[in-house]
């Protein structure tokens, strides 16, 4: 049994809060679903710029992994996936935002 003392009447708790309690489960949205969707279109647009189409190819599908994974909140293979896609794009803003969107860090980028 769980003794519960004091309050949290008239405090303001933001950012990254931890209260310890039973049965909580806490979540906190960095930013909106049309950040994250133009975040995707973008990365798409960039996608199309690659001249070498077996990378792009890999990168078109790379990006539809990585949609599903942060849509089934699969951060690791969300990070696995922008690992691949640094590697074929760098750390392009698109890429930096939906590492920010999805709360991972962002890949760095691989040595030549």
């Amino acid at each position: 049994m769980n003794n519960i003392i004091g309050s949290f009447n008239n405090s303001k708790l933001s950012g990254n809060v931890a209260v310890q309690s039973s049965n909580v489960h806490q979540t906190q949205n960095n930013g909106s679903n049309d950040d994250l969707q133009n975040a995707f279109k973008e990365l798409e647009e960039l996608i199309r710029k690659i001249q070498d189409e077996t990378v792009k190819e890999q990168a078109e599908m790379n990006s539809e992994i990585l949609r599903e994974a942060i849509q089934n909140d699969d951060t690791t293979k969300t990070g696995k996936v922008l690992k691949f896609l640094v590697g074929a794009l760098g750390a392009v803003q698109p890429i930096i935002t939906i590492a920010q969107l999805a709360g991972i860090p962002v890949p760095n980028i691989p040595s030549p």
